[in-house]
């Protein structure tokens, strides 16, 4: 079936982009890549936290991977009948990886343990923070 206007991209093209975003996620939540990026610094060990948070965002990732999966086979099977319906699918199914992957990113991001604050921090803080309000001609708080 012939789309009309002089527009027509081969289904090709979005199924390597959607190839290449499963590949992006897969290699993320169960490649190591995602454990390296989040919960580990320097080659140290990483942090069993970390580790157990990300893994939860994997696991949350599923919710979105799975259909997307779906989708692309769907997608593979409606190669030749309907090309309205397979640029639908692909879109979707672009979305649905990109969303997957934003899952990870974001589940891991938040899993990382906060960063120790240096020995004195707050103090020094307050300290510069008096200094500041003397040299405005205001009075230091106590």
């Amino acid at each position: 079936m012939d789309r009309p206007g002089p527009w027509r991209v081969s289904p090709a093209l979005p199924a390597a982009a959607n190839a290449a975003l499963a590949l992006l996620w897969l290699l993320s939540a169960y490649g190591g890549w995602g454990e390296a990026a989040f919960c580990s610094s320097d080659g140290s060990l990483a942090d069993p936290a970390c580790l157990e948070g990300f893994h939860t965002a994997v696991s949350y990732s599923l919710v979105v991977a799975v259909p997307a999966l779906v989708l692309a086979f769907a997608g593979a099977l409606l190669l030749n009948d309907d090309p309205d319906a397979l640029d639908v699918l692909l879109t979707a199914t672009a979305a649905l990886w990109i969303i997957a992957e934003a899952v990870v990113f974001t589940g891991g991001y938040l899993s990382q343990p906060l960063p120790a604050r240096p020995r004195g921090w707050r103090a020094r803080r307050s300290a510069r923070g008096r200094r500041g309000s003397h040299q405005r001609g205001l009075r230091p708080t106590p």
